[in-house]
């Protein structure tokens, strides 16, 4: 029979919540919101509150000004750059409250970008993120408020797109406490404009905002007896990221070692840019990156390459279809998009976004540690470029349980 004749459809509702709060976390005292290589710092999640950090995400209010803290008028050609809000941090770290490192974010601003390029399938104005429309960005933060108001911006910038944790571990936990350091960046990487006046980024405010969960009496006694037989064992997956500069003028190796308790590698993921946009410049748009002509690569896993035969690329002649093929693959397999094509497109990824993807996923051995070696090969004298990085890995963790708490992550 149809379904259109089945009137007596149940509808289900899922009652296992009693209440959801995004609860506002303030960061601790004394921090200096815009001085470089200072600290700002959060801690959150003990007292016995049931929290998801997967969903947690940083709300941001700033102004973009000039020098003389005077406004920029509507037709000044001046932006944050795509991404800003990550910009805004060089490094990023997220740890348990008992001290355990669970993953660092290094080159934040650009490492950031190069992920959320190859995972988006839109722009996302809440959190700055438009990879193709200057003008709409511009617009945003030079509007048409009052003089009071004119040039400021609250945004969010969610901690999954800084942390592989954030993004891969959705789950609730209990009375497990975490903290999120952020290392403040020099403003001119935040900001994008085409000669004129010097511009400044303040940030005026910087809140940690939690989902905080009250579930139901039935399923709070399930939660604390599935925790109360002992250690829970954990998966996510890992963001390693680092830069590199290029010392030699038409080839480079890149080693990276493999911790001991690391599964296997899943992707690695790596970009370019000229010494030039590499160093902070406001009239340098740090948010795109460059072409260095790559004309060979491969990865060296234990001896096995990967791929069989390196990809070979001749961008004068638009022959990248391997590379890019590499992109559309992660954006099906990893992030798990089916339908919509990769936020990248063709053309683009020869120009202003290059951003490379070597799939490591197939190996014999899923448990040792591994040593890692990309192997690059240029048209052009690349010395001096930086080499941006990120190593995608299955991680397990152990959440360790004390009187039906937990306490920590090892």
């Amino acid at each position: 029979m149809s379904e259109i004749y089945a009137i007596d459809d149940k509808y289900f509702l899922d009652n296992s919540t009693v209440k959801r709060n995004i609860k506002t976390i303030k960061h601790r005292a004394g921090a200096q919101l815009n001085e470089r290589d200072q600290l700002v710092e959060f801690a959150f999640g003990e007292n016995n509150t049931y929290i998801q950090i997967g969903e947690a995400y940083l709300k941001i209010n700033l102004t973009l000004r000039k020098d003389d803290n005077e406004n920029y008028a509507e037709e000044d050609e001046v932006r944050l750059v795509n991404n800003a809000l990550a910009y805004l941090y060089s490094e990023a770290r997220l740890k348990t409250s008992s001290g355990t490192d669970i993953e660092i974010c290094k080159h934040m601003g650009r490492t950031t970008t190069m992920y959320k390029m190859l995972r988006s399938q839109d722009n996302d104005l809440l959190t700055y993120f438009a990879k193709d429309d200057e003008e709409l960005r511009e617009r945003i933060i030079v509007n048409y408020a009052d003089d009071a108001n004119r040039g400021k911006l609250i945004a969010h910038l969610p901690l999954k797109d800084i942390f592989g944790f954030c993004d891969s571990f959705k789950k609730v936990t209990y009375g497990l406490g975490f903290e999120v350091s952020l290392k403040r960046a020099e403003n001119d990487d935040v900001i994008y404009r085409v000669a004129g006046d010097a511009a400044t980024v303040t940030i005026n405010s910087i809140d940690l905002m939690l989902p905080v969960y009250t579930p139901s009496p039935e399923i709070q006694a399930k939660y604390l007896n599935s925790i109360s037989s002992g250690d829970i064992q954990i998966s996510y997956f890992e963001r390693v990221s680092d830069m590199r500069t290029i010392s030699t003028a038409n080839e480079y190796q890149l080693d990276i070692g493999s911790a001991a308790n690391v599964n296997a590698p899943l992707y690695l993921i790596y970009a370019h840019q000229t010494a030039n946009r590499a160093t902070a410049n406001q009239e340098r748009d740090s948010a795109i990156f460059d072409n260095a002509d790559l004309e060979s690569s491969e990865v060296t896993i234990d001896t096995i390459r990967y791929p069989d035969e390196p990809y070979v690329t001749e961008f004068a002649l638009n022959k990248y279809t391997e590379h890019y093929r590499e992109i559309g693959d992660f954006y099906r397999e990893f992030i798990g998009e089916q339908i919509l094509p990769p936020f990248i497109t063709f053309e683009e990824f020869k120009s202003p976004y290059p951003i490379f993807i070597t799939d490591l996923r197939f190996q014999q051995d899923y448990i040792s540690p591994k040593q890692i070696q990309l192997d690059l090969k240029y048209r052009i004298d690349t010395t001096n470029y930086r080499l941006y990085y990120i190593l995608i890995r299955h991680k397990i963790k152990t959440i360790k349980v004390h009187e039906n708490r937990m306490i920590d992550i090892i």
